[in-house]
């Protein structure tokens, strides 16, 4: 994610020099939006491991977990405050650190949260 907002920064700044009467913000943002849904389409997943149960299971909870955090950053994308911005990074560190998850038993262990708590407890670590 942090690449996502170095791109973003970059492009904007660029954009900024050629057009000096855009606003940095709203097109920080736009950027942001769009350097992340690019990213979405090549998104992998790690391979979780477990018995062949316990990873049908958590790859449910995942994709629950993952659709909840999609669904709280569509809520959002069109606000531009700090406030938004700081969920907005938030939801995407937690969607790195949830993909990287290898291990069944956690999903299993956190599947009756939701997805923003999740994000929560995630950035605590």
């Amino acid at each position: 994610m942090k690449n996502i907002f170095k791109e973003a920064h970059e492009m904007t700044r660029k954009m900024k020099e050629r057009y000096p009467e855009v606003d940095y913000q709203t097109q920080f943002g736009l950027y942001v939006s769009y350097l992340f849904e690019e990213g979405k389409e090549e998104e992998e997943v790690k391979e979780l491991k477990g018995t062949p149960k316990q990873i049908a299971w958590a790859e449910d909870i995942r994709t629950k977990f993952l659709k909840q955090i999609g669904e709280a950053e569509e809520r959002i994308a069109d606000r531009q405050n700090e406030k938004a911005d700081t969920y907005r990074a938030m939801f995407a560190n937690a969607r790195e650190k949830i993909v990287n998850i290898e291990d069944s038993a956690w999903f299993i262990d956190n599947r009756n949260e939701c997805g923003i708590s999740i994000a929560k407890i995630l950035l605590k670590k």
